[in-house]
């Protein structure tokens, strides 16, 4: 089970800027030289709020978060605890986490 960020954020209306897939797949950035390096550890939260923070505020959808109204990201904000619900741990979280790091060049660089 995982939880898919950008789709949460694809379904509200009025995402703002941040269209990260469409950039990634239009830009020149696609010669990597070395395969990507997996890190899987575990990312613990004290709450929810502090939950969301890490994905919202801090993560890749950050840009877009930013340009919601008030109502959108409360039901983001909902709809995230309810995906996260079976990593609960007390009052915390411990939601599994797999980081994947690559190097690329542009071609020609």
């Amino acid at each position: 089970m995982s939880v898919n960020i950008r789709r949460l954020i694809r379904a509200q209306p009025n995402r703002g800027l941040c269209n990260f897939d469409r950039r990634t797949r239009a830009s020149h950035w696609m010669q990597c030289n070395h395969p990507p390096h997996r890190i899987v550890t575990t990312l613990d939260y004290a709450d929810a709020e502090q939950a969301c923070d890490a994905v919202f505020v801090g993560g890749p959808v950050a840009l877009a978060w930013a340009h919601f109204p008030g109502e959108t990201r409360a039901r983001v904000r909902a709809r995230y605890v309810e995906a996260i619900a079976p990593w609960r741990d007390g009052a915390g979280y411990r939601i599994p986490g797999e980081f994947v790091v690559v190097a690329a060049r542009a071609p020609g660089r």
